[in-house]
């Protein structure tokens, strides 16, 4: 046997799970993206210099989520 659902409860189920809006792609800010997230790139250039990088060409991913918690990766240096 198997456990009892929520859905079969009747009980509604929350999804938690949002995706990443990616603002830039090794370098490149996909301003479509950034867009469609309501965000200004007067923004994403605040944000990147908070993380410690000059421009976006200093970033290997920078992106978002929903609930706003953002990952922003580095490029490795050579």
């Amino acid at each position: 046997e198997q456990p009892v659902t929520p859905k079969q409860l009747g009980k509604p189920v929350k999804d938690d799970v949002s995706l990443p809006n990616i603002l830039v792609n090794d370098g490149r800010i996909l301003h479509h993206n950034l867009k469609y997230a309501g965000l200004s790139p007067d923004w994403l250039k605040t944000q990147l210099k908070a993380h410690g990088y000059r421009d976006a060409q200093d970033v290997f991913l920078f992106s978002i989520d929903e609930k706003g918690s953002i990952l922003c990766i580095g490029k490795e240096k050579s």
